[in-house]
């Protein structure tokens, strides 16, 4: 209170009254901590003076957990990583896959921290794929049995490769298709006077079913015809006798003199040798057989001469 004089103008003051600031409960914020709680009441007096308090508030750390899904495992947790932040900050996230996975996307990823616990980001990885090569020969391998020479081998080799896939995380192997290429054709040298079972081994392609061959050539004796011919003193010829042989073999000749023929010259031949052209006929020269009669006494006039 306060009274006045009205003549003098003098004022006299009474006490002042007494009052009270309540408390004040700070709000909560999810994701951040105040300074203070709570703005504890307060008595005020005449003596109190104007005062200001400030309340502030601190973002909460939180772990983010940065998981990485495997995309080729149907979303499978194979690596979990934590990073530190506070709600409402941004953050980047640098993805390191897995040993033997690869990022979907390897660009870094930006987060906003919320005020959850528990937050989570997925990375995307995949399975690492190392691409190889392999190869492999395969043979034909052709005999030749020569006659004379023995045997003669020739080798014709194919080189065929393929791609392989490995999946460094499962090791499974996935594999391309084989290359092809071909045995070129092989013309079995001919050797004379004898016939070679094929006359020569055809192209082939080859290709990843196709497995090694092995191929006999081998020769068989050619025949051959020739004659004996039995020749009178004026070239007619009287009786021929067909001989047949092989290559490089014999035949027996069996003597076929005409019956009242004598051979004159060279005799018959008892064999023939037969080479890569066979033999050329053979010419034996005969004459009529003569027979010398002589006399005789004969011992009763029935005898006769022969």
């Amino acid at each position: 209170d306060v009274t006045t004089d009205q003549v003098t103008g003098e004022k006299t003051y009474g006490d002042w009254s007494t009052g009270e600031w309540a408390a004040y409960d700070v709000p909560s914020v999810a994701g951040y901590v105040p300074s203070q709680t709570k703005v504890d009441k307060e008595n005020v007096t005449s003596a109190s003076k104007d005062t200001t308090t400030t309340i502030t508030y601190l973002p909460t750390q939180h772990q983010i957990n940065v998981e990485y899904v495997d995309d080729d495992d149907h979303g499978k947790v194979v690596k979990t990583d934590q990073m530190p932040g506070k709600t409402d900050q941004t953050i980047t996230i640098t993805p390191n896959a897995p040993a033997n996975y690869e990022l979907v996307n390897s660009n870094n990823r930006t987060y906003t921290v919320t005020s959850a616990d528990g937050q989570t980001v997925q990375i995307h990885v995949n399975h690492h794929q190392v691409k190889t090569n392999e190869s492999k020969t395969v043979t034909r391998t052709i005999n030749v049995h020569t006659p004379h020479n023995g045997v003669k081998t020739v080798k014709q080799t194919a080189d065929l490769n393929r791609d392989v896939t490995t999946d460094q995380v499962t090791g499974e192997k996935t594999y391309g298709d084989w290359s092809t290429t071909k045995w070129d054709h092989y013309a079995v040298p001919a050797v004379a006077g004898y016939v070679p079972s094929i006359e020569q081994v055809t192209q082939q392609v080859v290709n990843g079913t196709t497995e090694n061959q092995t191929i006999d050539v081998t020769y068989s004796s050619g025949e051959h015809t020739t004659h004996i011919n039995y020749v009178d003193g004026d070239g007619n010829t009287v009786h021929t006798t067909t001989i047949k042989g092989q290559t490089d073999g014999t035949a027996q000749v069996p003597n076929e003199t005409p019956a009242g023929w004598t051979v004159v010259g060279e005799p018959v031949p008892t064999e023939l040798a037969f080479g890569p052209d066979g033999h050329t006929d053979v010419t034996v020269t005969i004459s009529h057989k003569h027979v010398t009669v002589t006399s005789d006494q004969p011992k009763t006039s029935a005898d006769k001469l022969p």
